[in-house]
């Protein structure tokens, strides 16, 4: 029994598996509906969406998503991540983003990385066109109860 703590495999991508512009294998496979969509689901779609829209920014439909809100500027440019203004707000500067706003936490590094190389690999929808998309006329529905705090008086 010999003990492997000593070596570590990591994969790499060879030549073949290389896409144009510089994306590996791994950047091309990054899905918006599996990846994507779950990060900005559960940090901003609660700002940015049908039923609340700051900034003028709805995510939740694709192309206000790239379309970006009231600053004007595209929040996805498709291929270029540096021009995306959603890069932008979301990646801290000296450990503070402009987005999420206080109190909610910036989105990790690693949720970052990923949006950056989605963006990079052309920023896809490859969502199911059965996908809900909701808005005030047709809002998202509760699996449950909503919890309701009580109040001692």
């Amino acid at each position: 029994f010999a003990p492997f703590a000593d070596t570590l495999t990591l994969p790499v991508a060879s030549s073949s598996e290389t896409a144009t512009n510089g994306l590996d294998a791994e950047q091309k496979n990054i899905s918006f509906h599996s990846d994507i969509s779950p990060i900005f689901s559960r940090h901003c779609y609660g700002c940015h969406q049908g039923a609340k829209q700051l900034g003028s920014y709805a995510m939740t439909e694709f192309q206000g998503l790239l379309a970006g809100g009231e600053s004007g500027q595209p929040a996805i440019v498709p291929g270029k991540p540096d021009e995306s203004y959603l890069v932008e707000l979301i990646t801290p500067i000296d450990g503070h983003a402009e987005m999420p706003n206080e109190p909610f936490p910036h989105l990790s590094d690693v949720e970052i990385n990923l949006i950056k190389n989605w963006i990079s690999a052309g920023a896809l929808n490859d969502s199911p066109s059965n996908v809900q998309s909701y808005s005030s006329e047709t809002p998202p529905p509760y699996v449950s109860s909503p919890s309701i705090p009580s109040v001692d008086t």
